[in-house]
């Protein structure tokens, strides 16, 4: 072998132990001409690796010998490459395959005793391990044979390796401007270590839940919440996760009529969709939204049958009606949960949905803070009907105003 190479490991039956011993090269490879005006000879030096096994072998013998090498850089120009081989056989075949791994890029100058073969030419079980192959060879004669290749090695490119699939946020207001935050997280993890969510000023978190399992926060030099996050292995990469926050705010009083601003803010990981409720009080008048997030009329896409933010294990209805006298039932984000994890005490937490819905999405949001602007006012109507106790006094006042407005109509078209 060449004796560049390090071993890391021999795997096969009855070894009993392996050692090297340097000799050097009696053949010498015949010049191989890297362009018009440059010649290369080779002066590779090989070692012998010696395996001795505990008996002896007569039938077939399977040997994985695993090695590898350093180059001087990051890139190399004529890297010259020796094909191992093995003494006192009587035929003798190697297969090659080459692979890049990194984000390099190789390239062939010369194959000296090497055959191009197809990738598909090659046995499944040196296809089956391979993920980026570049070329494939054959040699009858290794002792002989070496590949000169080209290696560039170049920049890496940034990638996302944390991604939330879908949000859901339902927030609860009440007239004392009194804001109950629910956010439940689908996300996809592989290296992040920590989820960092700013969130609006003088918020209060409740509690954080990672994969169904309560988690406590940290904080940053920012102010930032650090949520710690699930890595996904290789095999279930694709496998979401849900990760819950549940936080509380305390604004300013509603007042008869004009508009608040209601701060979302906002994750240090894009969101592909990003679904809102909010339930506003019942007494008001709702007029007009305006913001980053877009008005809809019912949620597009519902959370998942067993999404924590669903109550008794059922979809969210996507246009369902809020009966603000009968709603006393709340959701119960922890229901058959682990509570059991040492050093972190679980909190029961159950989110009110009561009010008037409304619905929001937006697609592809950013590590911007979103807002969402609600114009309001107390219904005139409603005023008046306040100082009429008396029910067939509010019917008569009703249908007289009615009655007018209709007269106008008709005198208006005719």
């Amino acid at each position: 072998v060449d004796k560049r190479l390090r071993l890391l490991q021999v795997d096969g039956t009855e070894i009993k132990r392996w050692w090297f011993s340097d000799i050097l090269a009696d053949d010498k490879i015949e010049p191989v001409v890297a362009d018009e005006t440059e010649v290369q000879q080779s002066s590779v030096q090989l070692k012998v690796l010696h395996i001795e096994l505990n008996i002896a072998m007569i039938e077939k013998y399977i040997l994985k010998v695993t090695m590898e090498m350093s180059t001087s850089g990051t890139s190399a120009k004529n890297f010259e490459l020796r094909v191992p081989s093995c003494q006192s056989v009587s035929r003798e075949k190697a297969l090659i395959l080459l692979e890049a791994r990194t984000s390099v890029e190789v390239n062939e100058v010369s194959a000296q005793h090497l055959t191009n073969l197809d990738i598909s030419e090659l046995p499944s079980s040196l296809r089956s391990g391979s993920v980026n192959a570049i070329s494939a060879y054959k040699s009858l004669s290794p002792k002989q044979s070496s590949l000169i290749i080209n290696i560039i090695k170049h920049q890496e490119a940034e990638v996302l390796i944390t991604a939330i699939d879908s949000a859901y946020f339902n927030i609860v207001i009440s007239t004392e401007g009194k804001c109950l935050y629910s956010l439940c997280l689908f996300v996809r993890n592989t290296q992040r270590q920590y989820l960092r969510a700013t969130l609006p000023n003088g918020s209060q978190i409740w509690t954080t839940v990672v994969a169904t399992v309560p988690t406590k926060p940290a904080i940053d030099n920012q102010g930032r919440i650090m949520i710690p996050l699930k890595k996904s292995s290789a095999q279930s990469s694709n496998d979401a996760f849900a990760v819950e926050i549940v936080f509380y705010l305390e604004a300013q009083k509603l007042k008869k009529n004009g508009k608040f601003t209601l701060d979302l803010g906002f994750l240090d990981v894009p969101i592909n969709l990003l679904y809102t409720t909010l339930y506003l009080p019942t007494h008001l008048k709702y007029t007009k939204f305006e913001g980053d997030l877009e008005k809809v009329k019912y949620i597009s896409r519902p959370a998942p049958v067993n999404s924590p933010i669903n109550s008794e294990g059922i979809p969210l209805q996507t246009k369902s009606r809020v009966d603000t006298k009968a709603k006393k039932a709340t959701v119960n984000m922890y229901r058959n949960m682990n509570h059991t994890q040492l050093g972190v005490v679980p909190v029961r937490v159950d989110i009110p949905k009561i009010g008037i819905p409304f619905y929001f999405e937006k697609l592809l949001v950013q590590s911007k803070p979103q807002k969402i602007i609600v114009h309001y006012h107390e219904p005139v109507l409603d005023k008046v009907l306040i100082y009429l106790p008396n029910f067939k006094l509010r019917t008569y006042v009703i249908s007289t105003i009615a009655i007018a407005i209709l007269s106008f109509v008709y005198k208006w078209i005719f």
